[in-house]
């Protein structure tokens, strides 16, 4: 089944200004930051378990592997929210500028 996506349902204008999009994405990207904090004392702890006598057999090998997944995706995702904040960023200041030069 195909998903349609809907730019309204989503929270964006049908147009948003790029002081919008900047407006959004830094939201989303202090929404992942804040997940990756609350994750950060887990990951730790999954890895110094990892590599003690805490976690043993292949089930905990399996959950480990699972974790560090989770972790990779994350920071992927959070550092491009970063790349398209600085984008959005650089997209605004040309906008203004090019709006006080008219």
């Amino acid at each position: 089944m195909a998903l349609e996506y809907d730019p309204l349902a989503m929270g964006f204008p049908s147009q948003p200004t790029a002081e919008e999009a900047v407006s959004i994405l830094e939201g989303r990207a202090r929404c992942l930051e804040d997940v990756l904090l609350e994750l950060e004392p887990e990951i730790v702890r999954f890895a110094q378990a990892r590599s003690g006598l805490e976690w043993v057999g292949p089930a905990a090998v399996q959950f480990s592997w699972s974790a560090d997944e989770l972790t990779a995706v994350l920071r992927g995702a959070a550092s491009a929210l970063d790349e398209g904040l600085t984008s959005a960023r650089g997209a605004a200041s040309s906008i203004a500028v090019g709006a006080e030069h008219e």
